[in-house]
């Protein structure tokens, strides 16, 4: 009876610690997944900030070139 309690108990154990890995590595799934995503909206806003100013210096050179040929 002893042992099948000693057992019972490295069981229940070993089972909360899965568990408790199992939670600890859901946490940090969703802290990289949030770093990703601001990772993310911070390069799509410089991608369209340097879209802009491609945009702005094609404009500019087309009035350029339309003022003075």
């Amino acid at each position: 009876m002893h042992r099948l309690k000693t057992l019972k108990g490295m069981q229940e154990e070993y089972l909360k610690t899965v568990d408790d890995t199992a939670a600890m590595h859901d946490q940090q799934n969703l802290k990289a997944m949030s770093y990703l995503k601001k990772e993310l909206d911070r390069l799509r806003g410089k991608i369209m900030k340097d879209a802009q100013a491609q945009e702005m210096a094609a404009m500019r050179q087309s009035f350029h070139s339309m003022l003075f040929k």
